[in-house]
Parts: structure tokens; sequence; C-alpha cells
């Protein structure tokens, strides 16, 4: 064994990432997942990633002998000081329901965190935004959603992480939600997602690649029997703008809190205009007619 080849059996695992450790976490861009790239590609197995390319599906068992089952074990990032965001660029808040839905009720006021539920000091309110403050805590609903519409505008003021949503997660005992819930992970407004232990199928329709520091118009279409449809577009106050729908997850059914994620310490995301259909009339996305 020539010295070039001890050293790298020695130091640096051949082939291995030196500069990665522990677990290998889900994608930080909306590429897909990291397992199973192109087209009509598919992985199994434990909490594995998206896939790459139009029409890939995965399919988790949420089994824990796949190594990126924990995909964020590593600890997370300091706290930072909040950016300042362009106010040009922040819409009014809205008080009416998007695309006229008229079953739709506010899930978030606007001006309170009453109603959702996370440690003190991980969100605030900003300019009418529920707004995150660089903490690695996620926030989420004091309602248990069962079939429902959703709608939400978000936005990335800074961070190394896409915003992330989850469903069909577990309520914590207490205030603190991590991991997603142990849910089944969108990422808006591109459609990369990741399971953190509740299995199903993902498909990733399409990734229009829509830049994450603009607004942009989420729809989320749930059944509580087992699967939600996404879709999402630029925001556009003057014209609402036409869903491209770029999610669809399967699996086991039950009502959980909508919970909105926090990756990792540093993040600064911004939610808004957040609305719910109990029992929607319509299977349809609102956002597409």
């Amino acid at each position: 064994m020539t010295p070039r080849i001890v050293v790298c059996a020695l130091l640096l695992g051949c082939g291995s990432d030196p500069m990665h450790v522990g677990p290998t976490p889900e994608p930080t861009d909306d590429t897909g997942g990291s397992t199973g790239t192109g087209t009509g590609g598919k992985a199994t197995g434990g909490s594995t990633g998206s896939t790459g390319g139009a029409g890939g599906t995965v399919t988790g068992t949420g089994g824990s002998s796949n190594p990126q089952s924990m995909p964020d074990a590593a600890a997370p990032g300091p706290d930072a000081a909040a950016p300042s965001a362009d106010a040009s660029t922040t819409p009014p808040v809205s008080g009416e329901a998007p695309y006229g839905c008229s079953g739709c009720r506010r899930l978030f006021d606007g001006k309170s965190l009453d109603g959702w539920v996370t440690v003190p000091g991980a969100w605030e309110i900003k300019e009418g935004a529920l707004a995150s403050t660089g903490k690695a805590n996620d926030i989420f609903t004091k309602e248990d959603i069962g079939d429902a519409r959703i709608f939400f505008q978000v936005r990335q003021i800074k961070g190394d992480h896409k915003p992330c949503t989850t469903l069909f997660g577990n309520r914590p005992a207490g205030t603190s939600g991590s991991r997603g819930l142990s849910g089944a992970q969108f990422q808006p407004p591109n459609g990369a997602f990741w399971n953190y232990g509740v299995g199903g199928t993902f498909k990733r329709l399409v990734n229009p690649n829509f830049d994450v520091t603009k607004w942009h118009q989420c729809e989320i279409v749930i059944k509580e029997a087992g699967s939600f449809r996404a879709a999402c577009c630029p925001f556009d106050a003057a014209t609402p703008c036409k869903g491209v729908e770029v999610l669809q997850w399967t699996g086991k059914g039950k009502k959980f809190p909508f919970d909105i994620m926090m990756h990792n310490g540093g993040l600064f995301d911004e939610y808004r205009e957040i609305w719910i259909e109990p029992s929607p009339k319509e299977d349809g996305f609102l956002s597409q007619k």
C-alpha cells in the first residue's frame, strides 16, 4: 500500500467527504434529494431524499437502517441578528381570502402568535408577517388539520436552507418543535421534500426554480385519509398568480398540526396571509382556475 493510500484510509475514509461528519443532511437547494436522480428515478428505504427530475418518486418507510434517516443531526448554527428586508417588496396585509375562497378563515391574524405554538423568542410579528428570528425552533398550529386547503405567502430573507413546512407530523408534548415533527416535508415554493419518518410516497412534478427571496403564493390541498398536493407561484399583488403544482405525497393518514419548520439556526423566513378552508368543497387548486 502506497503512503498516499495509507493516509486516505486512515484520515479521509477513501471516498467520503472529509468535510462532513455524521449523517447526510437533506438537500439545501431545490435540485431534489441526495438519493435517486434523473427522470423517473426511484429510491426506497427509510427517510430518503427527494428525486431530481420530473416525475421522480421516493418511497420511504421511516426505517432506521438507512444512514440518511436522521438528516439534521448536526448541531444547529448560532443565532444571528435578523437582516433588514426591503420594505418596498412587502405586500400589504389583505382583508380577503385568496382566490375568492369563500370557506377560508385565517390561521394567522397578522398581529399575534395566537393559535400557534413555539418557543418564546423564536418567532415574531414583523410588518404583518410571521418571521423567524434565526433560532432553530419550529412553529405549529394549536389546531389539528384534517381535510383542508391551506394558503400562505412565503419568502426567505436570509439562510443556507430553503424554507420548510411539514405535514402529517406528530404534535410535541411541549412548545419546542424539532425535526419537522417527524412529518412529510414540503419546501415551498419549489417543491423539494424530505421524509422525517412518516413514510409514504413523494412525487415531485417539476422544479420551477422560483427565487425564494421573493414573495410566493402557495396552496396545499390536504386529505386526512393520507395525502397532500402543493402548488406555488410568484406573488403578484395586482393579479392573482396561477399555481404550479410542484409536489404530491401519499401515505398513512391522520389529523396533524400544520408545522412551519426551522431546519437550522441562522434562517430568516417570513410567512403571511396564512388561510385555511376546512373540508373544502372542491378538490382542485383554486389557484389554477
